[in-house]
């Protein structure tokens, strides 16, 4: 996924793409509305890698639903993108590079009202706003990929809106 958003971007050509790693992926059945809130607490140590994380719908987590990509050191630094069957869509990017490698905790704040609107903020700055209504079932789950990187995430927390 990270390397459809940076072909869209332009930051990468496809014969430049470095071969993959295998995600390590994680998922919890964790039932909540289309309308939801979702905070975090993430610290990134090293800039190789990305972290994807979001909802998912019915009993697939690699299925239907959103996702939120942190790329370190790259643009853009985050990106939020639609998943469906039809394939993979970027809703919404922060075309700066958001750099997080601190050693800190960031928090991260992403809300979705009842009319698609979704908007994520870091670090209570806000990076993306987009409004989107294809996905308005309930979500069945979170899922969290790491490509590679080095994060800790301090807490997270799902609740609808």
């Amino acid at each position: 996924m990270l390397e459809l958003i940076l072909e869209q971007s332009g930051s990468v050509r496809r014969d430049e793409v470095p071969s993959a790693v295998e995600p390590a992926r994680i998922f919890v059945n964790a039932p909540v509305d289309d309308a939801f809130r979702m905070e975090l607490e993430l610290a990134s140590r090293q800039r190789p890698g990305s972290l994807e994380l979001g909802l998912f719908q019915g009993n697939q987590p690699d299925g239907n639903g959103y996702r939120l990509v942190y790329a370190p050191g790259a643009r853009p630094g985050l990106s939020l993108v639609r998943i469906t069957a039809a394939g993979v869509e970027v809703m919404a990017r922060h075309d700066a590079r958001l750099d997080l490698e601190d050693g800190r905790f960031h928090r991260i704040v992403w809300n979705r009202d009842e009319s698609g609107e979704m908007q994520v903020h870091v670090d209570d700055q806000r990076l993306l706003r987009v409004q989107d209504t294809a996905l308005r079932s309930r979500f069945q789950g979170f899922v969290l990929a790491n490509q590679g990187g080095d994060y800790t995430l301090g807490r997270v927390r799902l609740e609808e809106r």
